[in-house]
Parts: C-alpha cells; sequence; structure tokens
C-alpha cells in the first residue's frame, strides 16, 4: 500500500511532469504522437489499402496483423523518450543528487521515473489494440502482451540515461534505439530459424507474440515468455549501468 504521504508526493510528481512536458515544444509533440498513431491504424491504413488496392492491386489487409502490433510497440518507446528526457534535465539541474537526501530517496524517485511510463504505454497499447479496428479484438492475450509492450518504456528510459549527457545527444540516441524496432521484420519477412537471431531485440518477441493470437497458443506464449526475459535482462543490465554511472 501506498502511504498518504507517499500518493501526495506522486501527485506532485506528476502535476511537475505535466507542467514540464507543456513547457517544452518537443516533449509536447512527443507525447501527441501515441494518439496519432492510433488515429493512423484506425483511419489512414483502412484508407491506404483502399488506394492501394486500387492502383497497385496488392491487398494490405493481409498484412494488418503486424501492423498493428508495429505500432502497438511505438507507443511506451514515446512515453520512455519522454521520462528518458526529463531525467536527463534534473540530471543536469543536480535534483538527483537532491532527491536522494529526501525521504523520495533516490531509488523511490527512478522507481517512480519509469513506472509511470510503462502504466501510461500499457494503457495506449491496450487502446490500440481494443480500436483499431484492423483486427479482431482478443482480450485475454491483449493483457500480457500490453504488459510486455510496456517494458518497452523503461529500456528508452534507461538508454538515455546511461548512454546520453544531454537532451540534445538524447534525441539522436532515440533514433538509433528507434532502430531495434526494425527487427520484427525480419522475423516477419524471412520465414527462417536464423531469424530467431533477431530476438536478440525486445521488439522482436512482442510482434511475433500478436502475429499468433488466435493460432498458436503454445507460440503465443512461449514468445511472450521469451519477451519477457529479453525484456527483463536488458532492464537489469541498464539499471546497473544506470547505478553505476550515477551512484
Amino acid at each position: 500500500m501506498i502511504s498518504k504521504s507517499g500518493a501526495k508526493r506522486t501527485i506532485a510528481f506528476i502535476r511537475g511532469d505535466i507542467k514540464i512536458v507543456l513547457r517544452d515544444p518537443i516533449l509536447l509533440l512527443v507525447s501527441i504522437v501515441p494518439i496519432f498513431l492510433v488515429f493512423v491504424v484506425r483511419f489512414i491504413v483502412p484508407a491506404a489499402n483502399i488506394f492501394i488496392r486500387k492502383h497497385i492491386e496488392f491487398d494490405l489487409s493481409a498484412h494488418y496483423s503486424f501492423i498493428t502490433g508495429y505500432f502497438s510497440l511505438l507507443t511506451p518507446l514515446m512515453f520512455g523518450m519522454i521520462a528518458g528526457f526529463i531525467l536527463l534535465d534534473e540530471r543536469d539541474e543536480h535534483i538527483l543528487a537532491y532527491i536522494s537526501v529526501t525521504p523520495v530517496t533516490k531509488k523511490g524517485y527512478i522507481f517512480y521515473r519509469l513506472s509511470v511510463p510503462v502504466l501510461i504505454g500499457f494503457f495506449f497499447s491496450f487502446i490500440m489494440f481494443a480500436f483499431s479496428g484492423l483486427c479482431k479484438f482478443h482480450f485475454a492475450e491483449t493483457i500480457p502482451l500490453a504488459v510486455l509492450i510496456a517494458l518497452e518504456a523503461p529500456i528508452m528510459t534507461l538508454f538515455l540515461a546511461v548512454f546520453a549527457g544531454n537532451k540534445v545527444e538524447g534525441l539522436a540516441l532515440s533514433k538509433v534505439m528507434n532502430i531495434l524496432t526494425l527487427a520484427p521484420f525480419i522475423g516477419y519477412i524471412f520465414n527462417s530459424n536464423w531469424t530467431l537471431i533477431a530476438g536478440i531485440s525486445p521488439p522482436y518477441w512482442i510482434v511475433m507474440a500478436y502475429l499468433e493470437i488466435g493460432k498458436s497458443q503454445l507460440l503465443f506464449w512461449s514468445y511472450i515468455f521469451a519477451g519477457l526475459i529479453s525484456h527483463l535482462v536488458v532492464i537489469a543490465v541498464l539499471m546497473r549501468m544506470f547505478v553505476k554511472k550515477d551512484g
């Protein structure tokens, strides 16, 4: 249970984060992207399919599952990026050092900074699956899948905190991080056991699991389990590097 004082501090942190996002054009733009992605999948993709079928006779609907799965993993990355940028600013302003001697403690604050994008990422991922309209919605399978997708957020946050020295470097590194989201394309395009090498990238398991919904329960839960291990290992490694860097 969260204490009353802890709840008040959490609310204060959330209010502070909202003010930071509203004041920063880059963070505000990034926070809007997930809403835009839901709009794209819901309306733009079906419209694009009609146009494509008419002009080049290619049916995009055969790939709707992959498109939905891929777009869903992008939303937590956006919120992880926001948390990472805020963390970089707080490091520059020595706020982390100050918090370490308060009742919140540095450990408690980092937990907050990582958990909020996870929760928001879970919510938006669920919304993507429920309202995309491209594929049949499977509630039972969506819950564990959305949990797995949400773990993309702390990976992005910690990646920026470990390797970026400031927000400018963070913008460049976030693009590098986004390259890892291309791994699912390898597993989707090529039909070979060698594509499992792409599993080094956690996003690979997310999309592969989504493609098995309504098909093979064994493969679905195998991908979920492999994805969970993959995400937790990466998070643990990045967390250790972050603690070592920031003391």
